[in-house]
């Protein structure tokens, strides 16, 4: 071999490695068939052990074991970017964490099970332990929170921040839930934006709602083009359209009522399935 400045330590770690330089490689049969692949950090039984390439850091038991020529990647944990193959500019932090990323680059993953499917999906932000955990081909979430995005399969530009934000969406896309179980059971529906505990909670299909405040459209489920600012503001909706209810309990036991307009503190609070209202005041036609 003629690379210089290498550290090897274990049995059969290293035993290819021809004109690579400046590696450091720690476990049994880590770095096995590495021949000129340079600047790489390799701690752990099977670590980096088909690596060609440069510029990895791969700590723990399989950590990049597939990884031929994917560059700049950083793995800590067991199984972290086990599959890895050509996918560059990865962090994976975490048991398991972009377990089977392949060909995908630019993802972060950080927590156990974090982005653990992902095969082709790329600029994904993953933090929190299952957050993204099923997603395979969707890209530019940002998933924040246990379980957050968990169920994710190939929806895109999904932001979910908060315990188990997103948690069913599968296929829905742009949508944004921060605070704790926002847009809870969402599956497909796309658009929404949801910030508060508990914000469009029960929202499966539906899309382009607004709601800002704790319980805000709490039960909608495909009612469309709502919008709700104010704790519990429009929290009965169901199947209802196109809705503004703008204040503490405005529209609150509104059901099925469409196109109405609330703004005021309890505006229109009692009313249930009446269509095309407008209440501006405290309590205006409550």
């Amino acid at each position: 071999t003629t690379g210089d400045y290498n550290t090897f330590i274990g049995a059969k770690t290293g035993d290819s490695t021809t004109t690579g330089a400046q590696n450091t490689v720690v476990g049994a049969s880590a770095f096995l068939d590495n021949e000129t692949g340079s600047y790489n950090v390799g701690l752990g039984y099977y670590a980096l052990r088909v690596n060609t390439a440069n510029d990895n850091t791969a700590v723990g038991y399989a950590a990049l074991s597939a990884n031929t020529t994917g560059t700049n990647n950083t793995s800590i944990g067991r199984s972290a970017l086990s599959s890895n193959t050509t996918g560059s500019t990865n962090t994976a932090l975490g048991q398991s964490a972009l377990n089977a990323n392949t060909t995908a680059n630019e993802n972060v993953a950080v927590g156990a099970y974090a982005l653990k499917v992902n095969t082709t999906g790329e600029n994904n932000v993953g933090v929190g332990a299952s957050a993204l955990t099923a997603n395979t081909t969707g890209y530019k979430h940002t998933a924040v929170g246990k379980d957050a995005l968990k169920a994710n399969t190939d929806g895109h530009s999904n932001t979910a921040i908060g315990h188990a934000s997103l948690v069913a969406n599968t296929g829905g896309d742009q949508n944004t839930g921060l605070g704790r179980d926002t847009l809870y059971v969402n599956t497909t529906g796309s658009y929404n934006t949801a910030i508060g505990y508990y914000v469009l909670s029960s929202n499966t299909t539906a899309s382009y709602n607004t709601g800002v405040g704790g319980n805000s459209l709490a039960s909608n489920t495909t009612g469309a083009q709502n919008t709700a600012v104010g704790n519990n503001a429009l929290d009965a909706n169901t199947t209802a359209s196109s809705n503004t209810a703008v204040g503490y309990q405005a529209l609150t036991e509104n059901t099925t009522g469409n196109s109405n307009v609330a703004m005021g503190v309890r505006a229109l609070a009692a009313n249930t399935t009446t269509n095309n209202c407008t209440a501006i005041g405290f309590d205006a036609l409550r």
